[in-house]
């Protein structure tokens, strides 16, 4: 048995790749049928094989799945038993395809495997495969590999399934979000079975093609592709999100979706299938969806048309004491909460007055994304110091302009915050005004009329007939010599 699988080994064209004297990785067969598989085995010579990682994709084919074993062989009274991982590579089509170089990770080591080219050839029959193996088939890949034995005929099932890209808004203001999904869709009731392929580089392409270039995004980040049921019309569906974003236009461009598309495995279905037979075959099928576009309208006229924020927002604050005294700080919270751009909220103007001394605020924003929307908070931490005594409102001081696109017009979010400021007025760095003696007591009596200097004119002589000497003494120096 040990030489036949040996001299099995040498007419394949295994090709083996060992590391130390307990792992290896073979690649086998260099040529396939297009009917049967390409496998990479992992061997654990006298050693369990606990973990693994890093079979890899490989143009040209797909998984079909992995099988274990262990295997037993005598050699001169010396036992050897080998634990084996195999995975099954299914081709797509005829040609040439090259394995690239990977690197696996078995019980918690790196095995490098160097590639090589694997080619693909016509389907085979069960008879020709007999024919040309020189020891025809063993109970091992009859009971492993059964749906390799003979052609098997196979049929299309009919799917009721397609790719759409939605959106919930065909027309916004600039600056107003909308929200795009796109979503792959089969009937709740069809039994055509699909399966993602190279899922990762595909939604990675979907999602470069979707986003406008005009427009800030806020990606809901979707990992985990479990479908859900929704309703569309009178029937159900399956939906399986591959993306979903919001976008807020920065300019007035239309913004055009192109059509993108996705490929699926959909496998075709043995006419006879069997217990332990080969009852399905890799087919593919891409799915389009259909281009859409949305119109960018621009606000209405308003002074602040280019900067004000655009969304449904509310107005929520906080001020730790509503008593205060005049040089003693206090915080004060200002939070803008609702739906729209969070992320781009910006503090309110503040006017110039004297009565508080008001710093830069600490800004925090939570954005939450739910359902089709984007929503949160933008909260803003003041700390301010009262320089006069009085009774103030915020009002005067806080307020924040937007556009509510539900509403079409502008609105503003204004503090209803009244406090009491008590104590001496104060004037820079905390000095309070006081009496300033003599001097300044004057100030209101002065004359401010404007007089001429006493002796004006004979000092201007005197100062002519004291340059002309300069400039005579000078040009007497420079003639000298």
């Amino acid at each position: 048995m040990a030489r036949k699988l040996l001299l099995a080994g040498v007419f394949l064209g295994w090709i083996s790749l060992s590391f130390g004297q307990t792992i290896k990785i073979t690649v086998d067969p260099e040529e396939v049928p297009l009917n049967q598989f390409m496998r990479i085995t992992v061997t654990g010579e006298n050693t369990p094989i606990q973990d693994y990682s890093g079979f890899p994709e490989i143009e040209g084919f797909v998984k079909r799945g992995s099988v274990s074993g262990i295997s037993s062989m005598s050699v001169n009274g010396v036992t050897q038993n080998n634990h084996n991982i195999t995975m099954r590579y299914a081709p797509r089509r005829e040609g040439t395809f090259r394995i690239p170089d990977f690197t696996m990770t078995i019980n918690g080591q790196d095995y490098e495997v160097k590639g090589r080219s694997i080619r693909v050839g016509p389907e085979v029959s069960s008879a020709s495969r007999q024919k040309n193996d020189p020891f025809g088939s063993n109970f091992f890949d009859n009971f492993l590999y059964p749906d390799e034995r003979e052609v098997i005929e196979y049929i299309e099932v009919a799917d009721d399934a397609f790719l759409a890209v939605t959106v919930d808004k065909k027309e916004v203001y600039q600056g107003e979000g909308f929200n795009v999904t796109v979503g792959f869709y089969r009937g709740e009731t069809s039994r055509a079975p699909f399966e993602f392929y190279n899922h990762n580089d595909q939604i990675a392409e979907i999602r470069r093609k979707v986003r406008p270039t005009n427009a800030w995004e806020e990606d809901f980040n979707i990992n985990n592709h479990i479908p859900q049921r929704v309703q569309i019309g009178d029937k159900r569906y399956l939906q399986t999100k591959l993306y979903q974003a919001t976008f807020y236009p920065l300019t007035l461009d239309t913004i055009r979706i192109p059509q993108v598309d996705l490929e699926m495995i959909k496998y075709k279905v043995a006419r006879n299938p069997t217990f332990l037979g080969r009852n399905k075959q890799v087919d593919y099928k891409t799915f389009y969806s259909r281009p859409l576009t949305i119109v960018v309208k621009p606000l209405p006229p308003h002074p602040l048309r280019e900067t004000v924020p655009v969304g449904d927002y509310r107005l929520q604050e906080r001020i730790y004491e509503d008593e205060l005294l005049t040089g003693k700080s206090t915080y004060y919270n200002l939070r803008i909460t609702g739906t729209g751009n969070i992320a781009t909220i910006n503090p309110p103007e503040l006017p110039r007055q004297d009565d508080f001394e008001i710093f830069d605020p600490i800004e925090q924003r939570d954005i939450s994304r739910a359902g089709d929307r984007v929503s949160g908070q933008a909260t803003f931490s003041y700390f301010i110091t009262p320089r006069q005594p009085g009774n103030f409102n915020f009002g005067d001081f806080f307020e924040w302009i937007y556009f509510n696109p539900r509403m079409e017009r502008y609105d503003t979010l204004r503090s209803n915050v009244e406090v009491r400021v008590t104590g001496d007025p104060v004037v820079e760095k905390g000095a309070q005004v006081t009496a300033t003696g003599l001097f300044y007591d004057k100030i209101n009596s002065a004359d401010n009329t404007l007089h001429p200097r006493s002796g004006g004119m004979w000092w201007q002589i005197g100062g002519n007939v004291l340059l002309l000497l300069v400039l005579g003494a000078t040009a007497l120096l420079i003639f000298k010599k």
